[in-house]
């Protein structure tokens, strides 16, 4: 997004340095926020009691950490495979990429569901979270 705003306006004779200044200044505000949006979405889940819940054995502050650390993991598994599920639509039936895709949201609720409660669940939640949402957004039409 950065790039194309700057690019755009590169390409419209702006020198590079005042593109890459004044694009910067338009799309600042839009990035933080988007990039805050979810973050203060997933921050509660470290505070939650009972099942889903993973303050009352680690403590608040490693909570917090946590739930960065699984918000950062779900985003880049999520950009990661977003070109891997693109570049294997351009070879392969899409149709079965995305039934794959919605097995791993199979496979993510199932281990809501059946793995006990821990560190090491939350971050194959949000792993499969990530892959599974950069398949469907990629190969749904």
């Amino acid at each position: 997004m950065v790039v194309e705003v700057i690019y755009a306006k590169v390409a419209h004779g702006e020198p590079r340095l005042h593109a890459i200044q004044s694009g910067l200044g338009e799309i600042i505000h839009p990035l933080i926020g988007s990039t805050l949006t979810p973050v203060v979405g997933f921050i509660p889940l470290a505070f939650l009691d009972g099942l889903p819940g993973v303050t009352p054995t680690v403590g608040a502050a490693r909570a917090t950490s946590i739930a960065v650390g699984l918000y950062l993991l779900h985003n880049i598994l999520y950009a990661r495979f977003a070109f891997a599920a693109g570049w294997l639509a351009d070879r392969f039936d899409k149709r079965r990429l995305l039934a794959g895709g919605y097995a791993l949201a199979a496979v993510m609720a199932g281990a809501v569901i059946v793995r006990p409660v821990s560190v090491w669940t939350l971050a194959l939640v949000f792993g499969l979270g990530g892959v599974y949402v950069a398949v469907e957004e990629t190969l749904e039409d």
